[in-house]
């Protein structure tokens, strides 16, 4: 699934809401969300949001909680974004607070983890301390919603990404093969689309066009070897595009060489 549009939604945000506990919050952004057609079953996504938090709490420290439920009833990925005017306990066992709460909806054919692509990108953006200051004391939702609006275009971004890659080893055998399978595997989970070349014991298979990795937002070189066709990527390299590794590290921790390529 390659999300088409925006996860973030104007009339899924909520400013100085007067709620005073998570059940509230939830149900105030189910029922927007059941309005705007995000989901079809308000009971079975709260459903899928409880039993989440049956797993662990979902603040996450800073005033930020962040509900998800991941549900058959969920028409298209969405998050909603209510601003407290009065800090709450998440969980009534818990000392810290919230006044800023993000639930994510996820339809649960998800095929590439946008709930913990958008996690990720919000908690980067919260660690900064002016721009969590700018969400407590925004007062208007078109301001809140702009602000917001950096993440979303990043996540429609990350979530389109277009990624290629060389691998190649000594003996041209299983770790070119196995870094090709552990590139694509990971790609794929990530919704990213994405195509290897190999430069193995059968020499060049699925060759990259120049098109294609003009076209590229990142270049992943896993060679342990010099290559054939390498001047394809002197304009990627001049840009900054390309990280190079060996084959092995990709094989071991493809999630981080990924990491790596979303960062260039």
């Amino acid at each position: 699934m390659i999300m088409q549009e925006k996860a973030i939604h104007k009339e899924m945000v909520f400013l100085k809401q007067a709620l005073s506990t998570k059940d509230d919050v939830i149900e105030l952004l189910s029922d927007q969300a059941i309005k705007l057609d995000l989901i079809n079953s308000k009971k079975d996504f709260k459903e899928a949001v409880y039993k989440r938090e049956e797993m662990a709490s979902t603040s996450i420290g800073y005033q930020i909680a962040i509900p998800h439920g991941i549900s058959h009833t969920v028409n298209r990925a969405f998050i909603g974004f209510v601003q407290i005017k009065d800090a709450f306990h998440w969980n009534h066992d818990e000392k810290q607070s919230v006044q800023l709460i993000f639930l994510i909806g996820v339809p649960q054919d998800n095929q590439n983890n946008i709930h913990l692509k958008f996690i990720s990108l919000l908690s980067r953006r919260l660690l900064d301390d002016n721009f969590r200051k700018q969400l407590i004391e925004v007062e208007d939702v078109e301001d809140a919603y702009r602000a917001l609006n950096a993440i979303n275009e990043q996540l429609s971004v990350e979530m389109n990404m277009k990624i290629v890659a060389v691998t190649a080893c000594p003996t041209g055998i299983a770790h070119t093969y196995m870094a090709q399978e552990a590139i694509e595997k990971e790609c794929r989970n990530r919704g990213y689309e994405v195509k290897v070349e190999t430069q193995g014991s059968m020499g060049i298979e699925n060759e990259l066009e120049q098109e294609e990795i003009d076209e590229a937002d990142a270049v992943i070189l896993a060679i342990a070897v010099g290559i054939d066709g390498e001047e394809r990527f002197e304009e990627k390299q001049d840009a900054g595009k390309v990280i190079q590794v060996e084959p092995g590290d990709v094989i071991k921790d493809a999630v981080r060489v990924i990491d790596q390529a979303e960062n260039l």
